[in-house]
């Protein structure tokens, strides 16, 4: 055995009998920075998923909450300010709608073109509008009800037009709700809220 050797691992001399020291493994740089890359890369899409799930739990509990809140006031109370929501929201109502708050009246050919249609009867005890499609192609169907006892609940849902099948999605907005809600009674709102924020992420 070459002394240079044992002058290289002393430790070899009492520990391993003149068998040379094996080196630990070392990464190259390259695999050093892409082990480094690929941790970030899972820490990131493990923070993303979490956040998602976070948010549907989320969404979840604000659209029990909405479910669960009934307005205190008569549908043709509420239903004058749920139409103007969307108006400040810019879409366009139809017909008598519009002149109900505030709005000019349209032409006859606006009318027969727009799409859209102004309140009518829903059911029983409920209304029932659509709004003209805006520039996105999307409107808006409000629909509500009366609940009886002086109360009502109301729902908003965003039409978008497609142009492959099927040729409309659908989906129920519940930040208009909330902030029709908050508009007609803002401690409730505030409560909904809060309990919706309440999921952990």
């Amino acid at each position: 055995m070459s002394p240079d050797l044992y002058r290289r691992h002393p430790e070899n001399r009492n520990g391993h009998r003149g068998r040379p020291c094996r080196a630990h493994p070392v990464l190259s740089p390259a695999r050093s920075t892409l082990s480094v890359r690929w941790a970030a890369t899972s820490a990131i899409v493990l923070s993303l998923g979490c956040s998602l799930n976070a948010q549907l739990r989320r969404d979840d509990r604000l659209r029990e909450g909405l479910d669960q809140h009934r307005f205190r006031q008569s549908l043709a109370q509420v239903w004058p300010a749920a139409m103007r929501l969307v108006t400040d929201h810019h879409f366009q109502l139809v017909g008598r709608d519009r002149v109900a708050v505030g709005e000019p009246e349209q032409s006859v050919w606006k009318r027969l073109t727009g799409g859209g249609f102004q309140t009518r009867r829903h059911g029983d005890h409920g209304l029932v509008l659509e709004t003209r499609e805006n520039a996105p192609r999307v409107r808006y169907r409000i629909e509500g009800v009366d609940t009886g006892n002086g109360t009502c609940r109301v729902t908003f849902t965003a039409v978008r037009r497609t142009s492959e099948a099927p040729s409309e999605e659908k989906s129920r907005d519940l930040d208009m709700e909330v902030e029709l809600v908050r508009r007609l009674d803002p401690g409730e709102a505030a409560r909904i809220i809060q309990v919706a924020d309440a999921v952990k992420y």
